[in-house]
């Protein structure tokens, strides 16, 4: 059993009966939640200052896994039993539920770490960019959507520019791309796996993704935006017509990758498998943490390739002891590079003059037209 602990201030409790935390390199806000049950007559927990708010961090073993601030705090006190339940978020759940401000209306020529890093002052989160990361190019313009939170802006800016906001276990947010090391090794000799699944969700994929931007326009600071050319994506590995429109900022470059990373993500998460292995900790006592490459081989669930951890849950509980479930997705879900078909297409497809002889009324024609193009656009089985 690890030794798990939660820090507030000088205090410290063990002896949690109950633990899970989830990270991911999806969610900015890495979720806590502890439990601890003891005898009435035993317990020295009347002291702790469980306060709304306060700054916390949980660690196993010394390895801080998490930090953040209390969310919830539920005492029951029976004739016999003592109960605390806490529920927690580690700091990137304050630009979650925090609008976005900016009093000078947007941000002209800025690179996009100074943006996010602005974004980001007074809520107590470092962004750290590694030495080597391409920050792309300078927004001339990048204006704040009313009411929209810090982290969507953040998020909305990262993507623009092809890149990731991945929180690490303290208090700090990376501005890079999912890993590019290589695979640390075969899952099964590095861990004790104990459950193994796999699960597809076809809702969230689409054949035909659009998207249609704005950038500022040239003239004085209150030269209205301009409208930019639409950009479409095909995931190839759909076969019926299902289309996604998308908005964004920027110009042809910027408007590519955000519809390039949608496309991508979206085929990614639509595969994932959970293996559920014994222990917090690899054999080398290091901490299971996501942004990680393994290869993962299970021949009943079709699987042997190198994946990325995209999210790690840490799961303490009485009868089972600690364990803890490992998401794997494909790297190329976080990249706004395309897929590589395993065929290339041999001739270009078609023009989709199908929608205007729709436009213009010929419903046959048009239907003839579209069945055509589609079964070029389809082409041959992709990795996806």
């Amino acid at each position: 059993m690890p030794d798990i602990r939660m820090h507030i201030g000088e205090k410290v409790v063990s002896g949690w009966t109950s633990v899970a935390i989830n990270r991911s390199i999806e969610q900015v806000a890495h979720s806590v939640s502890l439990g601890y049950h003891t005898d009435a007559n035993a317990n020295d927990l009347t002291t702790f200052p469980f306060e709304l708010g306060a700054p916390f961090s949980v660690s196993s073993n010394g390895i801080t896994v998490v930090d953040g601030y209390l969310d919830d705090v539920d005492i029951d006190l029976g004739e016999s039993e003592y109960n605390v339940s806490i529920t927690a978020r580690s700091r990137g759940g304050q630009i979650v539920d925090s609008s976005a401000y900016n009093g000078a209306g947007a941000w002209r020529n800025k690179k996009v770490d100074k943006i996010i890093a602005a974004l980001l002052e007074g809520y107590d989160i470092e962004l750290e960019v590694p030495i080597g990361v391409d920050l792309g190019d300078t927004f001339r313009k990048f204006s704040l959507n009313f009411g929209e939170s810090v982290f969507s802006a953040c998020d909305r800016a990262a993507k623009e520019r092809g890149l990731l906001l991945i929180p690490n276990e303290g208090s700090g947010l990376t501005l890079a791309k999912a890993t590019e090391l290589p695979p640390l090794g075969t899952l099964h000799a590095m861990a004790d796996v104990l459950a193994e699944s796999r699960k597809g969700r076809f809702t969230d994929r689409f054949q035909f993704y659009l998207i249609r931007g704005k950038h500022p326009g040239k003239g004085d600071i209150f030269g209205a935006d301009l409208p930019s050319r639409v950009f479409r994506e095909i995931d190839e590995g759909v076969a019926l017509h299902r289309l996604k429109i998308l908005s964004g900022n920027g110009k042809k470059k910027q408007l590519e990758n955000t519809v390039k990373w949608e496309r991508n993500v979206r085929a990614g998460r639509s595969r994932r498998f959970f293996v559920d292995i014994k222990g917090w900790h690899k054999f080398d006592g290091s901490l299971w943490v996501p942004n990680e490459m393994v290869h993962y081989r299970q021949p009943l669930l079709y699987a042997d390739s190198p994946l990325l951890i995209s999210s790690v849950s840490y799961k303490l509980a009485e009868d089972k002891g600690d364990t803890a479930r490992l998401e794997l997705v494909r790297r190329e879900a976080f990249d706004t590079i395309p897929p590589t078909a395993r065929l290339k297409r041999t001739k270009p497809p078609p023009d989709d003059h199908w929608s205007t002889l729709l436009y213009q009324g010929n419903a046959e024609e048009a239907k003839i037209a579209y069945d055509k193009w589609l079964a070029t656009l389809l082409g041959p089985e992709t990795d996806w």
